[in-house]
């Protein structure tokens, strides 16, 4: 969800934010697309629909069995122990905020202006698959890497220094 406020962010551009705050690049790491999380909910609904109520269920401030949180944000098996502290962290959703990223408040692209942009895909990504995320940075004209062997919550997975590294190489490649 970072991702996309960001990417709504960058649509009211620098006379709105400052250009004082603008910053010369951004990073959006398995981010909801700017075309929405539409596509991501069919495809759950069609080939995992038990995932996508355990989605569901957590979204609107219920609970789902740890193995079903494991699936939807993590690559592999994480202790127990570690998904049960970061499930006890997950609230309730803003249904506004499901709304805006099912389609109510999709960032207008055409009035972006972005700076160098790299789009963050994970291979195990449960919630937003690979190839959504690839069509994001495409629309968005950005770079795109893959992290191998990482779900939705790279940043929270046992292989986050891959994606930190992936991060830190791009951000290279760009001078910064």
């Amino acid at each position: 969800m970072g991702g996309l406020v960001v990417q709504k962010a960058l649509e009211r551009g620098a006379g709105h934010i400052g250009a004082w705050c603008m910053p010369p690049a951004v990073v959006l790491a398995c981010p909801v697309p700017a075309f929405g999380t539409l596509p991501s909910t069919w495809s759950l609904a069609l080939t995992r629909p038990a995932l996508l109520g355990a989605i569901n269920a957590v979204a609107a401030g219920g609970s789902a069995s740890l193995e079903r949180f494991a699936e939807a944000l993590f690559s592999a098996e994480l202790e127990r122990e570690r998904l049960g502290r970061y499930l006890a962290r997950m609230q309730r959703e803003s249904r506004r905020a499901l709304l805006d990223m099912a389609g109510w408040g999709l960032p207008m692209t055409w009035r972006m202006d972005l700076p160098e942009t790299l789009v963050l895909g994970a291979a195990e990504d449960a919630l937003i698959a690979p190839p959504l995320a690839e069509a994001n940075a495409r629309l968005l004209g950005a770079d795109y890497r893959l992290l191998p062997g990482l779900g939705h919550a790279a940043m929270l997975d046992d292989g986050w220094p891959a994606a930190a590294q992936a991060i830190l190489a791009w951000l290279e490649e760009q001078g910064l």
